[in-house]
């Protein structure tokens, strides 16, 4: 993906979809404890330019044991150098609530989904499936 984005034949583009009602009342069942402070803590960072480090800290601690507030709120400050996470939460939680209807409209219903030239990709993706259907949008 990188080098597609590099070239500028791709625009990468993320939302979030977050598996947690707090934020995103189309999952009323969702059980992704402190997925709404995570995509906030990401949005938080794009203005600090530490978006891509926060990514990255959250998705390396993924499975048991789940995250809690409390450690999305620490890393913030310390990989994301947010330090008015709280003051910001609400209104990073309406842009998360944006994205949650734009993927309820999407008919997302899993994570990762990704779309190519309108095409879903949702679920358990294979990468060369994915990197098949960048070469065949940007004509490679």
């Amino acid at each position: 993906l990188a080098k597609y984005v590099a070239s500028g034949e791709v625009k990468y583009v993320t939302k979030h979809y977050p598996l947690e009602p707090e934020c995103n009342p189309y999952v009323p069942g969702g059980n992704h404890y402190a997925s709404c402070e995570a995509a906030a803590a990401v949005n938080m960072a794009k203005t600090k330019g530490t978006a891509d480090k926060m990514e990255e800290w959250i998705f390396s601690k993924i499975g048991p044991p789940a995250l809690t507030p409390d450690q999305v709120k620490d890393a913030a400050r310390t990989v994301g150098g947010i330090t008015d996470f709280d003051a910001q939460y609400a209104r990073a939680k309406e842009e998360i609530k944006t994205d949650a209807g734009l993927g309820q409209l999407l008919n997302v219903k899993s994570t990762p989904t990704f779309y190519i030239n309108g095409v879903r990709y949702d679920g358990d993706y294979d990468v060369a499936l994915l990197t098949t259907a960048l070469r065949k949008a940007t004509g490679r």
